[in-house]
């Protein structure tokens, strides 16, 4: 996790210092699956922070660690495909999948979802397989 936490680290250093602001260090957290209140993260930060509101990366890192670390986006998005391969057959046709992203949860768009279709190389009409469908729901936008 080191080496992402230091890639997502450098996209919120704006200044390119090797500091980021107590709302970036929030973001960081919501990269990683949090979702901390602002008083929340006051706290994860105030035994770490000398109240400079301004984080260096081992102050992110341990921000993250006392979070509860990285989430396993990869095994949420497995069991959520799982729920839709009613087959088991590792994959889910398009046609499908386009439905259950248009209709369930934080519905797309058709153009959206055509979008997601054409960044992941997917042709519309034939299907997705587990291993391509993870690949395409963890591609940062």
């Amino acid at each position: 996790m080191s080496h992402e936490l230091s890639s997502v680290f450098e996209l919120y250093d704006e200044s390119g210092d090797g500091y980021v602001s107590l709302q970036a260090c929030g973001d960081i957290l919501r990269v990683y699956g949090h979702n901390p209140s602002d008083q929340e993260l006051r706290e994860l930060v105030a035994s770490i922070d000398s109240g400079s509101n301004r984080l260096s990366f081992s102050d992110v890192q341990a921000v993250v660690s006392k979070a509860g670390g990285a989430v396993d986006y990869a095994g949420q998005v497995r069991e959520a495909f799982q729920m839709f391969d009613k087959d088991g057959r590792g994959a889910i046709d398009a046609s499908e999948l386009k439905h259950i992203m248009t209709n369930l949860g934080e519905k797309m768009t058709d153009e959206e979802v055509l979008e997601m279709f054409k960044l992941g190389g997917f042709d519309a009409k034939g299907s997705i397989s587990k291993d391509d469908f993870i690949k395409i729901c963890l591609q940062p936008v």
